[in-house]
């Protein structure tokens, strides 16, 4: 016969061997992964393109409803993010760099602002995509943003130093028109656009300069408007996310710094589904737009990214 204390130890027992071979078992039995990370539930938006604009040296403080109707009209009806930032090195090419792969300038270690030859060696999105048999188009205005798309992995280029273009053929104006045939004609399941007018303004005018202000944003915003008409006029357009961004702010004739001027950017995203007012406060970083597109694409989001899913896009 059992004393209590005996009986206590049994019982002591054989709850900790159920408790371990539970703990051995779920151990054992590994998560489904993204990527390394547990898996998402998938997301509430009907996503099957995503259009990324970026438009070189836009200040958020710049945009009003009379030099850049399309732009506030895109800010009034979708989701607007009122503190985004880019990295702390806010030149072109590294800022574009960690937009495109979510990866801070000390991993993908694209420092310099000129054309490099070759290209870049981090995985980005078009490189991603590929992976999943998704294509990718990208339609950019200076040369050194080439070296961002490696042609092996982005299945249509339009921009300087691709098929003998030089920079003034990819003007906005161009970029929309050239955005127009390539929408018409097939189907990308991501689409980046960049546009180079206001940051040109800056820097030979300044930032918040009347010709920034009245001629340059006037101009990009007149080729996102046509690349809005395109996109909606097509039978893809309730499919269709469009973020518009930027990769740098500016002050005087500069941006390099990190001054208050220099960093902030605008994200504004507009989707058939998205409600109209949205205005966030959350902190945004341009290294949250890829996690946020592979997300929406229904993706995995690679564990080594630094950004995260913006708010009003993550499952609930």
């Amino acid at each position: 016969m059992l004393n209590i204390s005996t009986l206590h130890k049994t019982i002591l027992h054989t709850v900790l061997t159920i408790v371990m071979a539970h703990y051995l078992i779920a151990c054992t039995i590994p998560p489904v992964l993204t990527g390394n990370k547990p898996t998402l539930p998938p997301s509430q938006l009907n996503v099957a393109q995503v259009v990324l604009i970026s438009i070189d040296g836009l200040r958020p403080d710049a945009i009003n409803r009379d030099n850049a109707p399309h732009i506030y009209q895109m800010l009034q009806n979708g989701h607007y993010y009122t503190h985004a930032r880019t990295v702390g090195r806010s030149l072109t090419l590294p800022s574009h760099a960690s937009m495109l792969s979510g990866l801070p300038v000390s991993i993908h270690q694209v420092t310099k602002n000129k054309p490099i030859k070759g290209h870049i060696k981090s995985a980005t999105l078009p490189s991603i995509l590929a992976k999943y048999d998704m294509k990718s188009a990208a339609f950019f205005s200076k040369k050194k943003m080439a070296y961002l798309f490696p042609p092996a992995k982005t299945a249509y280029q339009f921009g300087p130093g691709v098929s003998g273009l030089e920079e003034e053929d990819t003007t906005a104006v161009q970029i929309a028109r050239e955005f127009n045939l390539m929408w018409s004609s097939d189907t990308y399941a991501f689409s980046f656009i960049h546009i180079r007018e206001p940051d040109r303004s800056g820097h030979a005018y300044g930032w918040m300069s009347d010709d920034y202000m009245n001629r340059a944003i006037p101009a990009a915003d007149d080729a996102v408007g046509a690349i809005l008409k395109t996109i909606k006029k097509s039978r893809r357009g309730h499919q269709t996310l469009m973020i518009i961004t930027a990769d740098h702010g500016g002050k005087d004739n500069s941006h390099w710094y990190s001054r208050d001027e220099d960093l902030p950017i605008p994200w504004i995203a507009s989707h058939p589904q998205l409600s109209s007012h949205n205005y966030s406060e959350e902190w945004v970083s341009t290294l949250d737009t890829t996690p946020t597109i592979l997300y929406l694409l229904g993706l995995p989001i690679p564990d080594e990214l630094g950004g995260k899913i913006v708010e009003g896009f993550r499952p609930k």
